[in-house]
């Protein structure tokens, strides 16, 4: 399991980073995660400010999504970066079924766009490559 940590801290520091510059450069102003956050925050009586929003979704990236992870690998297809494309997938439909509604939009978030909904697939594409390639990486190596 601390395999999993681990590379849940490298993926959510890189996806976060993403993140970050999006909304501090307003590249896709549609597609800001940061603001579903914290109205996913508030419909649970959560805080929301900057922290609370940044800790929920490290609480996610670092310690929810490394454990499923780690117990659905054995079980997904493929190896390392396949395996990582399959679990994107898998939580960004989770993502889009049950995040978006606790959020206050639709379910697939079809009140947001295309453009939300296509970046959202593909930061959950990188956030899955990223956890399954580093976790595959701190593999021990078998002894001969």
């Amino acid at each position: 399991m601390t395999r999993a940590f681990f590379a849940g801290i490298i993926a959510t520091a890189i996806v976060s980073a993403l993140l970050y510059l999006n909304a501090r450069m307003d590249l896709l102003p549609q597609a800001n995660l940061l603001d579903q956050i914290a109205a996913f925050n508030e419909r649970l009586g959560l805080p929301t400010s900057s922290r609370a929003v940044w800790g929920t979704h490290a609480v996610f990236g670092v310690l929810i999504f490394p454990t499923i992870f780690a117990f659905l690998c054995h079980i997904l297809p493929g190896r390392s970066f396949g395996q990582g494309c399959a679990f994107g997938i898998i939580l960004w439909l989770a993502m889009m079924a049950s995040f978006m509604p606790l959020a206050g939009h639709e379910v697939f978030a079809r009140d947001l766009g295309a453009i939300f909904i296509g970046t959202m697939l593909a930061m959950c594409l990188i956030y899955g490559a990223l956890l399954s390639i580093t976790y595959v990486a701190l593999t021990p190596l078998p002894e001969d």
